[in-house]
């Protein structure tokens, strides 16, 4: 059975290194990761599509990362954690 859990990404832009990361989540965890706005979806693993994806949201627009899989909890704790990060680099 699939599992899915979702993240706020809270108006706030990955960087190309961190979007990276999370495709090598995809690989290695074997779990789907996609960012939706607006009624679009983009999975992590079309990194074309996901730089112009990312790079076109507005600050104010929410954002949401999923990660869908078996067994997810790891995967789940490295994107919250990468998340966390990032909301602080951007309250500085």
């Amino acid at each position: 059975m699939s599992n899915i859990v979702s993240f706020n990404l809270a108006g706030s832009r990955l960087t190309l290194k961190e979007m990276t990361y999370l495709y090598k989540l995809t690989k290695t965890h074997g779990c789907k990761i996609f960012f939706y706005k607006d009624l679009e979806i983009c999975n992590v693993t079309e990194l074309t599509k996901l730089v112009p994806f990312t790079l076109t949201a507005k600050k104010t627009q929410e954002t949401y990362v999923v990660v869908e899989g078996e067994d997810i909890s790891a995967v789940a704790d490295k994107v919250s954690k990468l998340l966390e990060k990032q909301e602080q680099l951007a309250s500085i």
